[in-house]
């Protein structure tokens, strides 16, 4: 398996401003409420959305500055607003089932079209050898207090409702991870979903993200993969 990093979002630098996230709202008049909304665009975890997204436009925090990634409280699970220089480094890597679209920024009072939303599928639970992984109760995301058996998918699902039925403050996470063998190990680029929030990117992508001076983004290494 290739080793991989953690691709985060950058915050209070030079070159993303003071403001985290940077994006916070879309534009005066924007309808959230549509079946085309961004909201929409988040709620689809498992499948590439069937309708054209609307995304006329993200604004800008005054107090942030646009940089390569954008960090946004909009939509965080299903994708990212890159630049078409971010866009253009990923078009050389082996990602998960995606797609990219146009999409405007507002910022002080100037609309930037050179963004993309890019969605992606990557809900890995699938493929994750649950009995060799190492589970923990994760109290308000904050703190480890202590190791929790699952030994499959349907095992995690049903003992974090039992978690969080008997306790808000509590999720069931992971610490270790292991594969199965049906787990596409030529991904540069992914995440897991459901117990790890976490975009993991290969080495050979995160070398070419720094080489490219990027901006927006953070980088740092992970052991939670058991290899």
């Amino acid at each position: 398996m290739k080793e991989y990093f953690i691709l985060d979002f950058a915050a209070g630098t030079r070159e993303t401003g003071l403001e985290f996230p940077q994006v916070q709202e879309m534009g005066k008049g924007y309808d959230y409420d549509a079946n085309n909304s961004v909201y929409e665009l988040g709620k689809c975890l498992r499948a590439l959305p069937d309708f054209q997204p609307n995304l006329d436009h993200f604004v800008l925090h005054r107090n942030a500055k646009p940089s390569d990634l954008l960090s946004n409280s909009l939509i965080n699970t299903t994708g990212f607003l890159l630049s078409n220089v971010f866009k253009d480094v990923l078009c050389q890597f082996n990602l998960p089932n995606h797609k990219y679209y146009s999409a405007k920024v507002y910022y002080k009072g100037k609309l930037l079209d050179n963004y993309f939303w890019l969605q992606m599928i990557s809900d890995f639970t699938d493929y994750v050898d649950y009995i060799n992984s190492t589970f923990f109760l994760y109290n308000n995301y904050s703190r480890d207090i202590g190791d929790i058996e699952i030994s499959s998918r349907e095992d995690y699902i049903e003992k974090s409702k039992i978690v969080k039925n008997e306790d808000s403050t509590l999720s069931v996470w992971a610490k270790k991870i292991s594969f199965t063998k049906e787990f596409d190990k030529k991904l540069d680029l992914f995440s897991i979903s459901r117990f790890n929030g976490n975009i993991f990117i290969s080495k050979e992508l995160s070398q070419s993200l720094l080489e490219k001076q990027l901006t927006g983004l953070e980088i740092r290494s992970t052991e939670i993969f058991k290899i």
